[in-house]
């Protein structure tokens, strides 16, 4: 079942992408869509894309009053283990450490210097770039390519 991103979180997420930051970002297993929205109103230069597989969530998230006013958001209803990651500058994550590693490779496709943003659970094997506390809740940071832990 869709699992919302802890609201307490959003800021130090956000917090970890740079206001600069342009181009294309995913959120994997968007749910609800609370995040996809708050990242796409503060961070205008990104296209913001939210992937969520449950379609109950999916249209919930379409039919938000709060994304109307953002052009930079969308929302796909589909797998995101399918998505091309090749072009995306930045994937934000609230995934247990085993999707995590199983979605390894793709994240690793991302283009030098993409970042990858995991909520609560770290990249097993990654060393992050940054961490910060969402109340109770640790954020990670990752900068593409992940330096590994043990090298």
């Amino acid at each position: 079942p869709p699992m919302p991103s802890p609201r307490e979180t959003f800021e130090p997420v956000l917090a970890l992408v740079p206001e600069e930051l342009s181009g294309r970002a995913l959120e994997l297993g968007s749910g609800w869509g609370g995040l996809a929205v708050h990242v796409a109103r503060h961070r205008r230069r990104l296209q913001v894309e939210g992937i969520e597989l449950s379609p109950v969530p999916f249209l919930f998230s379409l039919l938000r009053p709060d994304r109307r006013s953002l052009p930079n958001l969308s929302f796909t209803c589909g797998d995101f283990r399918r998505a091309d990651f090749s072009d995306c500058t930045l994937a934000l994550c609230y995934l247990t450490p085993g999707n995590l590693k199983a979605l390894k490779p793709k994240l690793e496709s991302m283009p030098a210097g993409s970042l990858v943003v995991s909520n609560t659970f770290a990249v097993p094997g990654w060393i992050p770039t940054h961490e910060r506390l969402g109340g109770a809740y640790p954020v990670y940071q990752y900068c593409m390519p992940p330096k590994q832990a043990g090298g």
